[in-house]
């Protein structure tokens, strides 16, 4: 695979990420550390998975989503 079909690839399931998780803070930190760990497919996956079920606890929907960590 060429490098920038990597990056594109990267770059848009970091979107899917993105798009997904509800606290919308520190987006060039997070989108570092995405390329930096280069998640895959299943990962990303797994990764929407958890944050619809986190979405629905307690904790991530008391005062507001004050206690949603930031996503990097």
């Amino acid at each position: 695979m060429g490098r920038n079909l990597i990056m594109t690839l990267l770059l848009e399931r970091f979107n899917k990420f993105w798009i997904n998780y509800p606290k919308k803070r520190n987006k060039g930190s997070a989108k570092k550390v995405w390329l930096r760990i280069k998640p895959g497919e299943e990962l990303l996956k797994k990764m929407l998975a958890k944050i619809m079920e986190s979405k629905r606890s307690k904790d991530w929907q008391k005062d507001n989503g004050q206690f949603i960590p930031y996503p990097a």
